[in-house]
């Protein structure tokens, strides 16, 4: 495992993580059932993600199919609404993951583009916001050096178009040095805006939630590629 995910991402689904559900799976392989602690160490240091979840499946092989490799876990949300944001910071906390703080020169950045924007994590840039200010929003936020990573939600307005605010993502994703993943909240609306985003290979979500996972797996991956090339060689050749 340790060899296959030097080459390419491996991600693990394991069945039996508790007692009353290891007892299911042994009518099927007891091979399935053990420790799960010292199964989800050895995947660590296997340089493989592990997920809990058929859905945080498919987000973190949507997510690990980018280009992005963050350095850490601090995730910044960025969202034209307060709900939205809120719900996503909420899981992120938790889900073990640090929410960024903004430097002091990123706030006056942001300030000076939007004025009535919320100066803490998650970032509320407000339902008026327009699509051009969004991505430059964004684009501040990325270049904060406490920031790894970047959750976009948007959340459609009667008055807004929403593919206008993708394509202003897409025209900067070449200068986005740090995992973007977008969340554009809807439904008929918003397709032809995620198909926009996937095309370019911009993570895409429906809800906050698998939003936030995805970026939880896509840095946990990396960090345990680090960690597999920390562990010692055998001691013996048998």
């Amino acid at each position: 495992l340790r060899a296959v995910a030097t080459i390419k991402p491996v991600v693990v689904l394991k069945a039996g993580r508790k007692p009353a559900a290891a007892l299911a799976a042994q009518t099927h392989s007891r091979a399935l059932v053990g420790d799960d602690d010292v199964f989800d160490a050895a995947l660590r240091r296997a340089g493989a993600v592990r997920v809990r979840f058929f859905v945080q499946l498919f987000s973190a092989v949507k997510c690990l199919a980018s280009r992005y490799r963050p350095t850490g876990r601090r995730l910044a949300i960025l969202a034209n609404g307060g709900g939205p944001g809120v719900l996503a910071s909420d899981w992120a906390e938790e889900s073990g993951l640090g929410l960024a703080s903004l430097s002091d020169a990123t706030i006056e950045r942001l300030r000076q583009s939007i004025p009535q924007v919320t100066l803490h994590n998650p970032i509320d840039v407000g339902e008026r916001v327009l699509a051009p200010v969004f991505a430059e929003a964004v684009q501040t936020i990325m270049d904060d050096d406490g920031v790894d990573g970047v959750l976009a939600l948007f959340a459609p307005k009667a008055d807004r178009d929403p593919l206008e605010y993708a394509q202003s993502l897409v025209d900067r994703r070449d200068g986005f040095r740090k995992p973007l993943i977008a969340c554009w909240l809807g439904d008929r609306r918003v397709l032809e805006s995620r198909a926009l985003l996937a095309k370019s290979r911009i993570p895409t979500f429906r809800t906050p939630e698998p939003a936030v996972d995805a970026f939880g797996n896509l840095a946990s991956f990396y960090r345990n590629q680090q960690l597999s090339w920390q562990t010692p060689p055998a001691l013996t050749d048998g």
